[in-house]
């Protein structure tokens, strides 16, 4: 198969010829239709520190996707060969400490999927079936790529505690600033103050329902959160 692959310690990507992902017991193999690039994979293109002290070469990279499964193992019981699935990008062991105390998130023995383990930036892509997501028909592609992302918005928003009363504030509008910014709205929070150097994203960010924004270089988003509690 074709795939996106960091080959060697080094800034740069090469489309190479690849081994297709074998299918375990438990595992279901995604023909890849969608994929999203994330700030991650920039960082592994550049091979910045972080890279450098992660990755392995060689690596197909890629976290984000979307696809059709072509094939399950013979133990999985879900899943069935057709669904449309978007995809986890964190694995985590579910022995460790943390994980048997219900805190995955924190298991020292995580992998990550195009960092750790190959990724989607190819056609076929293998996870387990409990990392793998079934989309609903009325969810474009497109959208559904782009599944993890708003997954990490949602997250946040739901831990953040915010009232509906509350003045929320977002720094930063790519795009999981901007779903944080609907995330808000649609649960109800009065004044989403969103704030970014880009003239661009501080527009966007008014369409996804910011009730302010603020050029961080003309005005403190500290300043604007006072105004809008005058209100």
């Amino acid at each position: 198969m074709r795939a996106l692959t960091k080959l060697t310690a080094g800034p740069g990507l090469e489309l190479v010829d690849r081994p297709e992902p074998v299918c375990g017991p438990l595992d279901v193999k995604i023909r890849v239709l969608r994929a999203g690039l994330c700030g991650t994979d920039l960082h592994l293109e550049q091979w910045d520190d972080w890279a450098a002290s992660t990755v392995h070469a060689p690596m197909v990279i890629g976290h984000e996707f979307y696809g059709e499964i072509v094939e399950v193992g013979p133990s999985v019981e879900e899943l069935k060969v057709g669904d449309h699935v978007s995809g986890e990008g964190h694995i985590v062991c579910g022995y460790c400490r943390n994980c048997r105390a219900g805190r995955r998130h924190l298991c020292r023995n995580t992998q990550g999927v195009g960092v750790n383990r190959p990724g989607a930036f190819a056609e076929y892509i293998e996870v387990s079936e409990a990392l793998a997501m079934p989309v609903p028909e009325d969810v474009s592609d497109e959208d559904a790529a782009l599944t993890e992302p708003l997954a990490v918005a949602h997250h946040a928003v739901r831990r953040s505690g915010i009232g509906k009363r509350d003045v929320a504030v977002v720094i930063g509008c790519g795009p999981i600033g901007l779903s944080v910014i609907m995330l808000l709205k649609a649960a109800g929070v009065k004044t989403v103050v969103a704030s970014d150097l880009s003239q661009g994203r501080r527009a966007l960010a008014q369409r996804c329902g910011a009730d302010k924004v603020v050029d961080p270089t003309q005005e403190s988003p500290y300043s604007a959160v006072k105004q809008q509690k005058k209100h």
